[in-house]
């Protein structure tokens, strides 16, 4: 089973009528280390364009503990091991040329210029077309998640389901 992060993210692909490919492995080669190493997701919208363009690879980072700062992106060559030479070939051979890159973090800085300027300098150093934070992915997913419903093949939905149904997930019981 995938990792909770990239399970949420997941679904909240999935529900955007996208079709998700998880842990495309190849093999690293890089500063960062050699061995195998896998592509988190993939993802292709098989009728039309979404919101996140025709296909992308994404990359989730849950470190729930760290708010993702420019100098944070600056000093973690980790945070992008996703997005080397090797990956990128590997998910053309998968997805073909022309797909975009998504980048998911725990948070960034509340400050809206700092947001400005992280999210140029990915798409410039690290060319991300999109900077996701885990708090848009999770509401989206509480919102569209009928509590009426049973998610037999999903963990993450019936999960929230539950905390709707409860009335765990209301402002009252979040504060």
């Amino acid at each position: 089973m995938a990792e909770v992060n990239e399970e949420i993210a997941r679904v909240y692909f999935e529900e955007l009528g996208y079709t998700v490919r998880t842990n495309l492995y190849y093999k690293k080669k890089s500063g960062l280390g050699t061995g195998p190493a896998d592509i988190d997701l993939l993802i292709l919208k098989p009728q039309g364009k979404g919101k996140y363009g025709k296909k992308a690879i994404v990359s989730v980072k849950g470190w729930h503990s760290f708010t993702f700062s420019l100098r944070l992106m600056k000093k973690s060559g980790r945070l992008f091991e996703m997005f080397v030479p090797q990956s990128i070939r590997r998910a053309e051979d998968f997805l073909g040329k022309g797909f975009k890159r998504i980048l998911i973090v725990a948070k960034t800085p509340k400050d809206k210029k700092e947001k400005v300027l992280i999210k140029k300098w990915l798409a410039k150093r690290m060319k991300i077309d999109f900077l996701l934070e885990f708090s848009e992915i999770l509401s989206e997913l509480i919102k569209r998640t009928d509590n009426k419903r049973n998610y037999p093949n999903s963990e993450v939905q019936q999960t929230i389901r539950l905390l709707k149904n409860y009335k765990f997930l209301t402002k009252k019981k979040l504060i």
